[in-house]
C-alpha cells in the first residue's frame, strides 16, 4: 500500500497531472469545466472513503461498535472503485 494517502489519492493525482499536461486545441484539458469536474468527484470521493475509514479507525481505538461505519466506508471505497 502507498503511504502517502493510498490508491485513491494517487488516482487523483495522477488524473489532476494528466488534465494539466494533455492539450487539446492548444490548452491543457484542465481548463475544461468537465475536467474539472470529474476532478473534484474523485476528490469528493478519496475524502470520503478518508474520513470513513478514519472514523471506524478512531472508534475502534476506543472501544466502540463500528459496524455500521465500516459499511459506509466499504460503500465510499466501492463506489469510488465503481465510478
Amino acid at each position: 500500500m502507498l503511504r502517502d494517502g493510498g490508491y485513491g489519492q494517487k488516482v487523483l493525482e495522477m488524473t489532476v497531472d494528466y488534465a494539466k499536461e494533455r492539450k487539446q486545441f492548444g490548452k491543457p484539458i484542465g481548463v475544461l469545466q468537465i475536467i474539472q469536474h470529474y476532478c473534484a468527484d474523485i476528490f469528493i470521493d478519496v475524502e470520503g472513503m478518508r474520513l470513513s475509514t478514519y472514523k471506524v479507525a478512531c472508534m475502534l481505538s476506543e472501544g466502540i461498535s463500528y459496524t455500521d461505519e465500516v459499511a459506509v466506508a466499504k460503500a465510499w471505497a466501492i463506489q469510488a472503485a465503481i465510478g
